[in-house]
């Protein structure tokens, strides 16, 4: 890690903003010596091979290198701050106001003091580094210096879980999807797959739980991850958010609030009577499954997977215990499933010298596929040259001495340590950023991406979006199996892409956070701080969690995010003139606490990414924002703010800016050169034509209420924006959706609140998602969108035609359509129309008599959701009716009679 901190800072001299400082203060000469000293010791230390005392000699070397440079960091950081702060506070030179003068006098001193003190520390440091530098020789310390590459791995990259199928655990999983339809039992079951870490316990329960999905004869099911997790009231209505997706509907609101008794009256009440089967993963408190009553039904199953066999012993009474281990794989097996992957396209040893070491490298694997596959997928970039595989065996000796010697990573397997020490510089950085964030954490990959930007861990290359470096980044990871990036999505819309982690890379992940002092994480209340790391994590569930920020030097702190607790502070403004060194600042979720944002603020001028979101107290914010001239990204998503100050304007680095729902920006001029997204913003139609200004946008979410004008100069300016891949557009007063002609690059459009809707002008060939709310659909728009070659999600509201034609080979690539249309009767599916489609759901059809014969010719077709159907139709296609033939082919049809608060019936 000392490696990525020294290229890091290194970097940080470089940038321009602090050169032009360094320039102005004639220190650049200082500056630049003690950067290429820097940059002469970037790297990692080797095991120079003389026994354990060089070892930790080396350690002790890299440590205090690191520690160096972050005072360096912190030094260049003080210096940026103080002479802005100064620039700021300095009014402009009058010569004929003595005030002023006096002023600007009193400046002059205040800069040239600035500029001693930074010589003389900067002398300071320079002199550690020397020293540094004498005992690398003296010890024979040896850095290895990275090659410069910033390869994108080849593969699939769907992470660590694809191809552990293949590796002996298919018997194991169809003995329990066995147990499970075994509807014959008197008791009901409850199954604890067990092993140690990394060994598939949740790759095996992920594969039972694909099975069950497919499986029509279970009403309903529920994946939780448990984790370390000991609070009841979140493992109860993850559970109940899950069995209520499972069959395609959204939990009630009520119970996000609900305490743990509440939720667990309802659980029992939701599932009286039905067969359902419920996974809880990674199990690690005995206690907490006892607090968890279900409903005890024969055909019905728990599934559990744990480290502790015994885990369930007890919790669960009247329920029949079934224990499955999952063991290490067999030598012989592991060499086989590490060629798979070290060795894509031949799937065997190259020679017999890396067959050697290859096989010296499974065995350190101890049989985990985890660590199997993280250990091949490294070794798929050294090639088959010997001395690239001798090298990454003796690191993995030296790394696996290193951390067992501290004794916390002694259970963990080598191979994963190994796997983060040989990546490069700034991929350590996102990887470590993305474990800082606990597993129950949904943590979404572009609110990452936007974070790892505003830290400054993302390079610059060739004028490049920082965005797409930063999802190469990722991607790098992913398809190192250091992460995995996997699509959520819903029955009606595709949702942005998450992070997961495996729980022994998180706990690799953990330790080095630890010893490196990257992170501070809290996830319980009552916790003390200690402030010596330069990010603080806190986040705190439940009523009466609380976190005191009043004691403790935060002057280091880069990055404070907390969420779902109460601050306890004197005032939030001496909070801010504590850690004016920020970059990132996240306070969501704080009930009554943040009800404006203080002047201070003002001060944290490094800031570059600042999320009120979800506090819902929050009406004002100061005009000192524009001081925040660094600020990428603003997020004021669910909070009570009425309008936006005008200050906002001046932020002209604002990458993305996320407003309330409907806020308004009077007199604001779009003027933003860097801006990317604009959401939740209500705009005049001055502001509309003002849009074209914005060439970077990417993302548009915007309210209007003023007519027909607005809306011309809102298409006028949207047809322009060649980047813009996702719209959405509410209109208060627009009777009719006319003159619209999408960018050819639009991806996502979403209409809210229109009249009739009438066909684009031109043809939006790149749409692959519409999402229609509260406007008037008719036949003629319906049938321009089949036409449209890239579609593949559709949503539509308020369809009012009583005919649903699907032409002929129409929508060639849809997978989800839902489709509200409460005068439809008659609905037809022409030859080959719908192809591809996996998801339905059709609402409010009361109307509708019969469903189309052509829905038997709709292979791919997974689950069938109807929402309001008429007796009538019901009894058709019951067991026994005439129209059950058409529907025999999908593996789920689920039934619901009236709305979304009525618990809906599974049909089949």
């Amino acid at each position: 890690m000392a490696g990525a901190i020294v290229d890091f800072v290194v970097g940080k001299l470089k940038e321009q903003a602090f050169q032009e400082v360094i320039f102005q203060w004639r220190i650049k000469a200082e500056v630049e010596k003690i950067s290429g000293r820097l940059a002469n010791m970037k790297g990692y230390v080797e095991d120079s091979g003389k026994g354990k005392q060089d070892s930790k000699v080396a350690e002790s070397w890299v440590t205090q290198l690191r520690d160096t440079t972050l005072q360096l960091e912190d030094l260049v950081e003080e210096l940026m701050l103080d002479s802005k702060l100064l620039e700021l506070n300095t009014p402009p030179c009058n010569f004929c106001e003595v005030k002023s003068l006096f002023a600007n006098v009193q400046s002059l001193v205040e800069r040239v003091k600035l500029q001693f003190c930074f010589h003389q520390q900067l002398k300071a440091m320079d002199e550690k580094l020397l020293a540094l530098e004498a005992d690398k020789s003296k010890y024979g310390i040896k850095l290895k210096t990275s090659d410069g590459r910033n390869e994108l791995l080849t593969g699939s990259g769907s992470g660590y879980m694809e191809g552990i199928e293949a590796v002996g655990i298919d018997k194991q999983v169809e003995d329990i999807v066995e147990l499970i339809q075994n509807k014959r039992r008197e008791r009901m079951l409850v199954i604890t797959v067990w092993g140690a870490g990394g060994c598939g316990k949740t790759t095996l329960a992920k594969q039972v739980y694909e099975r069950v999905k497919n499986d029509g004869s279970i009403d309903c099911f529920s994946w939780v991850d448990v984790n370390h997790s000991s609070d009841i009231a979140f493992v109860l209505r993850a559970t109940i958010n899950g069995l209520y997706k499972s069959v395609g509907t959204e939990m009630p609101s009520q119970l996000e609030k609900a305490d743990a008794n509440s939720l667990q009256h309802h659980i029992c009440d939701y599932l009286k009577g039905k067969r359902y089967v419920v996974f809880f993963d990674d199990v690690w408190d005995e206690k907490l499954l006892s607090k968890i009553n279900i409903p005890l039904h024969p055909a019905s199953a728990i599934i559990i997977t744990s480290r502790d066999n015994g885990i369930a012993s007890g919790s669960f009474l009247g329920a029949m215990p079934h224990c499955v281990e999952v063991k290490p794989l067999e030598f012989d097996t592991a060499c086989n499933f590490f060629c798979k992957f070290a060795f894509a396209a031949e799937g065997n040893w190259p020679n017999e010298t890396v067959k050697e070491l290859g096989e010296a490298l499974v065995k350190r694997c101890t049989g985990l596929p985890v660590a199997i596959l993280a250990m091949a997928r490294l070794m798929s970039t050294k090639g088959d040259d010997p001395s690239k595989w001798r090298d990454a065996l003796e690191s993995l000796d030296y790394y696996s001495a290193e951390f067992e010697e501290g004794g916390s990573l002694k259970s963990l397997n080598r191979a994963l340590l190994l796997s983060y020490n040989e990546l490069q510089p700034h991929l350590k950085s996102c990887f470590l950023y993305c474990a800082m964030f606990p597993k129950t954490k949904r943590l979404l990959v572009k609110e990452l991406i936007r974070m790892c930007i505003a830290e400054g861990f993302i390079n610059e290359d060739s004028g490049r979006p920082l965005e797409g470096i930063a999802r190469d980044y990722l991607l790098q990871l992913n398809n190192r199996s250091l992460i995995r990036i996997v699509s959520n999505e819903s029955i009606y819309v595709r949702m942005d892409d998450e992070i997961e982690m495996h729980d022994l890379f998180r706990d690799v992940a953990g330790e080095v956070i630890r010893r490196e002092m990257f992170a501070e994480i809290k996830l319980k209340h009552n916790t003390k701080l200690e402030w010596k790391q330069r990010r603080s994590l806190i986040i705190l569930k439940g009523k009466g969690k609380v976190v005191n920020l009043e004691n403790g030097n935060m002057k280091k702190l880069r990055t404070l995010i907390i969420e779902g607790g109460r601050i306890i502070v004197n005032s939030l403004p001496q909070m801010l003139q504590n850690m004016k060194l920020l970059r990132v600042l996240v306070l969501e979720w704080l009930p009554g606490c943040v009800e404006e944002l203080p002047n201070e603020v003002g001060d944290l001028i490094h800031l570059r990414y600042l999320s009120l979101s979800r506090n819902r107290y929050l009406r004002h914010l100061p005009d000192s924002l524009e001081r925040l001239h660094n600020l990428q990204t603003l997020d004021l998503r669910f909070t009570n703010l009425k309008f936006l100050p005008k200050c906002v304007s001046q932020l002209m680095q604002l990458r993305h800016l996320f407003g309330s729902y409907g806020i308004q920006v009077a007199d604001i001029v779009f003027q933003f050169s860097q801006l990317q997204t604009l959401s939740g913003i209500l705009i005049n139609t001055i502001q509309a034509r003002e849009l074209v200004n914005i060439p970077q946008l990417t993302k548009l979410n915007i309210i209007f209420n003023e007519g027909e004008e607005c809306w011309r100069a809102i298409c006028d300016s949207v047809k322009k924006m060649t980047n813009l891949h996702s719209l959405f557009i509410q209109s208060g007063e627009l009777q009719e959706f006319i003159n619209f002609s999408p960018p050819l690059s639009l991806g996502k459009l979403q209409l809210f609140g229109f009249g009739k809707l009438v066909n684009f002008i031109s043809t939006p060939n790149y749409l692959r998602v519409i999402f229609i709310h509260m406007c008037d659909v008719d036949e003629d728009f319906f049938y321009s969108l089949e036409k449209l070659p890239s579609l593949l999600d559709l949503y539509i509201k308020n369809y009012s035609g009583d005919q649903l034609l699907c032409s002929e080979g129409s929508f060639p690539k849809l997978k989800k359509l839902a489709i509200n249309c409460p005068e439809l009767t008659k609905w037809e599916i022409g030859k080959g129309a719908m192809a591809c489609l996996e998801l339905l759901s059709m609402l409010d059809c009361k109307c509708l008599e019969m469903l189309p014969e052509g829905l038997r010719e709709v292979e791919h077709l997974k689950k069938l959701h109807l929402v309001g159907l008429s007796q009538q139709l019901v009894q058709r296609i019951s067991v026994e009716g005439s129209d059950r033939w058409k529907i025999e082919h999908i593996l789920r049809v689920i039934i619901q009679h009236n709305n979304y608060g009525e618990k809906p019936t599974l049909l089949k």
